[in-house]
């Protein structure tokens, strides 16, 4: 990682940590874990094989052992690098494959995109309130090798790109993440069961370069739109 890079993520964090500091008495803590609820909702995403799946699902495991069965209480906040932490090669994290500065390269934690994407995908379903949200810059799919549609992905970056979470089911939940060599598996544990909300990922025109995606979803009897993500073609080599 070159020093500017490092340079930029550390100011960044610093930003963050002054902005964040209102609401952070708000955000899902590491506490006791739940175990005993019943899984309510659930979505499974394949992992496509390559050089560097063995990072990636070393990665989501880690990343996901400090998730996993949380007691997440109405209203409260869930934000995800406050609970993964850093990820550093020193706490087990490996170099993987990621998306900077809309190339391809090498980083720590590469693939956790994947777990982040899955979460909130399952999020939407849920009904849960999305505070923060990035798409990738590029789409680097086409229609044979993509798992799961576009527009529901999260990109998630160290200091830059976070994924956050609200509570608004009014009642507790806890995720259960699951890892098999060729999938992920996202749920949500609950007392009480949960609805799920269609949810529309609508297909816009091309733009010059690029696709767009605006992602629509029905609760209590209203449709919302969640968002609009525009993507860049891959370059062509």
């Amino acid at each position: 990682m070159s020093f500017t890079l490092t340079l930029r993520r550390h100011l960044r964090q610093l930003q963050r940590s002054v902005v964040d500091r209102p609401t952070a008495s708000t955000w899902l803590q590491q506490n006791t874990p739940q175990t005993d609820w019943l899984e309510q909702l659930h979505l499974t995403q394949v992992v496509k094989p390559s050089s560097s799946t063995a990072a990636k699902l070393n990665n989501i495991a880690l990343a996901a052992s400090h998730i996993n069965d949380r007691e997440w209480v109405p209203d409260q906040r869930f934000v995800f690098w406050h609970l993964v932490g850093q990820p550093s090669q020193e706490r087990g994290f490996q170099a993987g494959r990621s998306l900077l500065g809309g190339e391809l390269v090498s980083d720590m934690g590469g693939g956790l995109c994947q777990l982040a994407g899955g979460m909130y995908h399952l999020a939407l379903q849920a009904g849960l309130g999305i505070e923060e949200r990035h798409n990738h810059s590029v789409d680097l799919y086409t229609p044979a090798t993509r798992y799961t549609p576009l527009g529901s992905d999260a990109a998630v970056a160290w200091a830059f790109k976070d994924l956050r979470l609200i509570n608004t089911l009014g009642q507790n939940i806890a995720w259960r993440i699951t890892i098999r060599k060729d999938a992920v598996r996202f749920a949500l544990h609950a007392e009480h069961p949960i609805a799920e909300c269609p949810i529309r990922f609508e297909r816009l025109p091309d733009l010059v370069g690029g696709r767009q995606v605006r992602t629509w979803r029905a609760r209590g009897g209203a449709v919302e739109q969640i968002n609009h993500s525009t993507y860049k073609l891959p370059i062509q080599s």
